[in-house]
């Protein structure tokens, strides 16, 4: 498990997940709204907004594992 910083590609509220980006993800890291914790409320994520996050490649594949900090 590796946190860090990265920026959102993509966030689909209606759905509940999104893509964030990093250099140590490339592809970028599959996050569920579960595991976000938000600074704001309600959750406004937005592409290219900065987030800090860990995850854990799963089979050349990223997914989140903790929430992220934006």
């Amino acid at each position: 498990m590796t946190k860090v910083t990265g920026s959102v590609r993509v966030w689909h509220a209606d759905q509940g997940w999104g893509v964030f980006d990093s250099a140590e993800t490339p592809g970028g890291c599959w996050a569920d709204a579960n595991e976000v914790m938000p600074l704001e409320q309600p959750l406004d994520l937005r592409p290219g907004s900065p987030v800090r996050f860990a995850w854990v490649d799963i089979g050349g594949a990223t997914e989140l594992v903790h929430r992220p900090r934006r």
